[in-house]
């Protein structure tokens, strides 16, 4: 072995045992995928992953001729991914990333356009296709070509969604990146100003809960229903008499347009809002009691605040070239119109197209369930689609392989498992514009405090806040979050974004600048602090905590 590549090869803790599903892969670096796959993985999702990966990232790389290609690898249970490039030939790499500038620069120009005539129609005829199975009458051959067909369908749909989102990262990276060149300053979120209140699907799903929310407060029956049961006793409750009732079918509606999205983190075992509205009930329970507010104004003022910045580097921008001026202004509509589809695409493909692919995966694993492979439907998130499909055609029992999954989970639930696998690489990340969109997306290593009290993190949004932190597992604990309180998480998706109008601010363990919880906080005016890798382990429930977005740090000042 190269003795540089010895002295690169990461130490593996003693009871995380590895073993490389290719040789090649311990000389690979592998980070944890803690953005998206915060916790363990099932064989299921594991399953889905791959090809998510495999076809969705990687295709979506080789469409625009990025060199770069992701290996995703579940070890022990977690997650782990390897972003490294297609070839060591300088001049190859050199030529491919020409290439790469180009391709994008191209799909930069018309993002939304693209999006709404050509990407979002196929993605919706793979939602009909879903829909319009009926797993009730289709024999177990017919299951078996659907589940080939389905896979197919869910490969393409996250190959369009690596299509629209790799352009949309790496406009908003490139955009902010020409802001500290042209035009500079101290301010590290001025660029994003520019970008902010643009309507989107977020905060339509936000709006419509709130208007739900203000139906609620002003029912005194509605809003005992909410205050005094239990979660689970509120629908029933509310069933049990007419203005309830009236209410109920309000809620159903909004779950209807806006609830087949799940705090799943493909994780396909965790029920949609539809499935199970504990989330929206919880969250409706914390907006009544919330003093009144004019989201529709609030984004309207954001708006008209990025008018008026805009307004002042324009006339900064006129002493400069031509070229100049509308390279600024290329850049900033790929930015402006990437921050509506980050959170657009994100409704259709990681929100409708993730809650399809949950009812197929149902559909199997009650059909195996009914036929005695399997105990359960949710043993179904044990096996390997392939192993699905077996069971199907053949009617192999299943039992004994699940059960050896499940002991695997069970195994690895209490092992701390290490943030990085195999060889470091020899040098830096390149810094291109790819590397730096994906870094501001993902976050990198965060610096070392030196006063213990203090955790580090990315700035996310600008401002400071203090309260007593409340550490968020899931969605499920959503309620526990109290006005005032420092929202605590691994990290949030879109479901997440109706705990920011309770939240105080923010703090999480994954993400950059361009993450998901940054670009919401900074619409919602909270600050955030993100890719903090420790804070969910570090700060605990009602610790006292000073949030300084601006300055990406978190100060414990007192403990619960």
């Amino acid at each position: 072995m190269n003795s540089d590549v010895n002295e690169r090869r990461i130490p593996i803790p003693p009871d995380f045992p590895v073993e490389w599903e290719e040789p090649s892969d311990a000389d690979r670096f592998f980070e944890r995928e803690l953005q998206h796959i915060p916790g363990q993985m099932t064989t299921l999702n594991h399953s889905m992953a791959a090809t998510l990966y495999k076809v969705g990232f990687n295709g979506g790389c080789a469409h625009y001729e990025l060199p770069v290609r992701n290996t995703f690898r579940r070890i022990n249970t977690y997650g782990y991914q390897s972003i490294g490039p297609v070839s060591h030939d300088p001049a190859e790499l050199e030529e491919l990333g020409r290439r790469a500038e180009q391709n994008l620069g191209a799909a930069m120009g018309d993002m939304l356009e693209a999006w709404y005539n050509e990407t979002l129609p196929e993605v919706q005829k793979s939602l009909e296709f879903w829909e319009s199975f009926d797993f009730e009458s289709a024999s177990n051959d017919e299951l078996a070509h659907h589940l080939d067909a389905s896979l197919e369908h869910f490969g393409r749909v996250w190959e369009l969604h690596f299509i629209t989102v790799i352009p949309v990262l790496v406009g908003m990276s490139m955009f902010d990146d020409l802001y500290a060149e042209v035009i500079g300053g101290d301010d590290r979120f001025a660029s994003f100003r520019l970008l902010q209140g643009f309507d989107n699907h977020t905060l339509e799903a936000d709006r419509a809960l709130y208007a739900l929310s203000r139906a609620a407060r002003n029912s005194d029956e509605i809003r005992a229903a909410l205050s005094e049961n239990d979660t689970d006793a509120v629908l029933t409750t509310l069933e049990s008499s007419d203005e309830g009732s009236r209410f109920l079918q309000r809620l159903r509606a909004y779950l209807e347009e806006w609830g087949k999205r799940h705090d799943g983190h493909f994780a396909f075992e965790i029920p949609s809002w539809i499935e199970d509205p504990t989330p929206v009930v919880e969250n409706l329970r914390d907006y009544v009691d919330q003093p009144e507010r004019d989201p529709a104004a609030e984004l309207a003022e954001l708006a008209a605040e990025r008018e008026r910045a805009l307004a002042d580097v324009r006339a900064r921008l006129e002493q400069e070239p031509a070229e100049t001026r509308d390279k600024f202004e290329f850049f900033l509509k790929a930015a402006q119109d990437g921050t509506i589809l980050q959170e657009n695409h994100n409704f259709w493909i990681d929100g409708r197209a993730s809650y399809e692919t949950r009812q197929v995966i149902k559909g199997f694993a009650a059909r195996l369930a009914a036929d005695g492979v399997i105990d359960s439907v949710d043993d179904g998130h044990h096996l390997t689609m392939e192993e699905t499909r077996e069971g199907l055609v053949s009617g192999r029992d299943l039992r004994a392989l699940v059960a050896d999954r499940k002991a695997e989970l069970a195994l690895f639930a209490s092992v701390q498992e290490p943030p990085v696998l195999g060889t470091f690489p020899p040098g830096p990340p390149p810094d291109d514009p790819v590397a730096r969109a994906i870094f501001k997306m993902f976050g990198g290593v965060p610096p070392e405090s030196e006063e213990v009290d203090v955790i580090t993190g990315m700035a996310g949004s600008a401002g400071r806040a203090s309260g007593p932190a409340r550490v968020i597992e899931s969605l499920a604990n959503a309620g526990e979050l109290q006005a005032g309180e420092v929202l605590v998480a691994a990290t949030t998706s879109p479901p997440w974004t109706p705990l920011f109008a309770t939240a105080a601010a923010v703090v999480t363990d994954t993400g950059g600048i361009l993450s998901h919880c940054a670009v919401v906080a900074r619409e919602y005016g909270i600050p955030a602090v993100v890719g903090t890798k420790r804070s969910t382990a570090s700060i605990k429930t009602g610790d006292l905590v000073e949030v300084d977005g601006d300055a990406g740090t978190i100060r414990i000042v007192g403990s619960h």
